[in-house]
């Protein structure tokens, strides 16, 4: 049903890092994931590594200049305001809630006269 891999697989938990480049992306004051897709990702790779526990990291870098975007530096922000940690639980009823939407898809794919 699933793939996909974490950034990095620890003996007791999981870790993705979402990287944020400007202040708007940076979820400092969220107090939950402002992405729930990233929720799910987690889940899934909780589900395929067999661990219970995860950490969504966002890191907030300097941004790099790029063709309509300025160079913008954190450099002088403290490296405690420059991360964010949300810690998840691994919930099997969301993976059989994905395993059958991933099947719901699958039967209206064929379904379709292509």
């Amino acid at each position: 049903f699933f793939q996909g891999t974490p950034d990095l697989i620890y003996p007791d938990f999981i870790v993705d890092i979402k990287n944020s480049w400007d202040c708007w992306t940076f979820p400092l004051f969220e107090e939950e994931i402002p992405t729930k897709d990233y929720f799910y990702q987690l889940q899934i790779y909780m589900h395929l590594t067999g661990k219970k526990k995860a950490k969504l990291i966002y890191i907030l870098l300097n941004t790099p200049a790029t063709y309509n975007n300025p160079e913008i530096i954190y450099d002088d922000v403290d490296v405690k305001y420059r991360s964010k940690v949300f810690e998840i639980d691994y919930q099997p009823e969301v993976i059989e809630e994905l395993k059958k939407r991933v099947e719901n898809a699958r039967e209206y794919i064929n379904t379709l006269n292509i």
